[in-house]
């Protein structure tokens, strides 16, 4: 999953590196809108049904009528989405202040029943365990995007054309996904699952929404006056901070199929030390942030050009909520599993709240770099309160001393990567030496003991 997942920045850089190109700071803000529209649209419906569906079927060896209800569930409710996103388009683009994006939107909406459908597969496979299945389906699809976006926009088709692509990148998907695993949409006992389905999914989505931070600021940004170029700096600098993103969609959905199954089978301390190698995993990204940050400025106009520099500052924020976000994410899962459903959705429901009241007192004063020091600074204290309840729930953490570990290699790792030198192509072999040196730095301060490395390898070989 984590390979066919790292297609994404690949196939998303290589694509804003052209579509910046092409459309120009404002061409680019206005695509940026649309697909945050499109991808909040698609994600809140990701979060009402998919950690509820790995619950629901991870816990009964019967999948099918679960499979069933999950799959209408899916189409309706993504259809009715799709519905109404068309007959608000107008309304949106007129908030938004692009009278153009209505129509963007319009077509947009065509991949959210797409999507719906997709997702209802993706998350049967998971549920089931069929990680590869699920892996094979996301690398097509971001090849796919890759291919048939650059080859759109190539063609003249500007902003329409990326659109395209991302409708065809799903088709793929939703056709790789059916081919590995096919629900019925008619059972008579897919009604027995429904009420179990609504009962997780409502206080998940609660959860779920409470984490959509990343991309909501790009809304309020431009709702309250930015202008279409800054909406093209801040979405470049989005694009750039998504790798934490695909970590905690990969990451979450996965650990909790998996805790889930542990659980059930009456495993908890083998659940327990899972849990424990996450929360650590998911401090150890840190430090490669951190040396990505030191040559923020090298990365921006390597792949978006010069005059997208304007991104290189919002990204330490953007990247810190990310990566914030990812701990929470990792946090939601493990406390899930444990069945404290709705200690999920009160700690990440104020975090939108309270990164809206933030954005609407600061952005008049800072602009975009306020909107994302608030999502940074709402982030973080999430995250600290999961790590606490997480400690206090479920008796896990990811420890002092790797907290310490990965602070003291995070701050060598920005200095280092920003006193090497390397501009251009050259940029690559000077992150890969960064990247290197946090990797060799981690395993010689000991993480992770070769002990629990086995003991790790153990419990996930134990699921296979």
């Amino acid at each position: 999953m984590l390979v066919a997942e790292a297609l994404f920045p690949v196939s998303g850089l290589v694509t804003s590196a052209v579509l910046s190109r092409r459309l120009g700071v404002a061409g680019y803000g206005r695509f940026a809108l649309a697909a945050m529209v499109i991808g909040t649209i698609q994600w809140v419906l990701s979060a009402f049904l998919s950690r509820a569906t790995i619950k629901v079927v991870g816990e009964t060896e019967a999948w099918e009528p679960a499979g069933t209800a999950v799959l209408r569930l899916h189409a309706v409710l993504s259809v009715a989405a799709g519905i109404a996103l068309v007959a608000l388009s107008p309304i949106l683009a007129g908030l938004l202040g692009e009278q153009a994006l209505g129509s963007d939107l319009r077509l947009f909406a065509l991949d959210v029943p797409l999507f719906g459908l997709a997702q209802a597969h993706a998350s049967l496979l998971v549920a089931r365990g069929h990680y590869r299945e699920r892996a094979r389906a996301r690398a097509l699809r971001w090849g796919t995007r890759l291919v048939l976006i650059v080859l759109f926009v190539e063609s003249g088709l500007s902003v329409t054309g990326a659109i395209l692509g991302s409708l065809g990148a799903t088709i793929v998907e939703l056709l790789a996904g059916r081919y590995s695993v096919k629900p019925s949409f008619s059972g008579a006992t897919a009604q027995l699952h429904m009420g179990r389905l609504w009962s997780y999914a409502v206080p998940l989505f609660l959860s779920g929404l409470g984490s959509r931070i990343l991309g909501l600021d790009l809304i309020v940004l431009k709702a309250l006056g930015a202008s279409a170029a800054d909406a093209g700096l801040y979405g470049a600098a989005l694009s750039l901070s998504i790798l934490p993103g695909i970590l905690s969609l990969t990451i979450g959905p996965l650990l909790l199929s998996s805790l889930v199954r542990l659980r059930s089978s009456d495993r908890r301390e083998e659940g327990r030390k899972l849990a424990r190698a996450a929360l650590r995993g998911s401090l150890l990204v840190i430090p490669f942030a951190a040396a990505s940050l030191g040559a923020r400025r090298e990365v921006v106009t390597l792949i978006f050009g010069a005059s997208f520099l304007g991104s290189a500052p919002l990204l330490v924020p953007l990247i810190a909520t990310g990566l914030a976000l990812f701990v929470i994410s990792v946090a939601v899962a493990i406390l899930t599993a444990e069945g404290r459903i709705r200690t999920t959705a009160a700690l990440t429901l104020p975090m939108p709240i309270l990164a809206v009241a933030g954005c609407i007192l600061v952005v008049p004063r800072l602009g975009p770099m306020g909107a994302a020091c608030v999502s940074a600074g709402v982030t973080a204290a999430g995250c600290v309160a999961a790590l606490a309840l997480t400690r206090r729930i479920a008796g896990v953490t990811p420890g002092l001393a790797t907290a310490a570990r990965v602070l003291v290699v995070s701050v060598a790792a920005w200095w280092l990567a920003a006193a090497l030198p390397g501009a251009g192509l050259w940029l690559l072999p000077r992150l890969a030496v960064s990247y290197l040196a946090c990797l060799a730095a981690l395993f010689a301060l000991g993480e992770w003991p070769r002990a629990q490395r086995l003991e790790l390898a153990t419990a996930l070989r134990s699921l296979a």
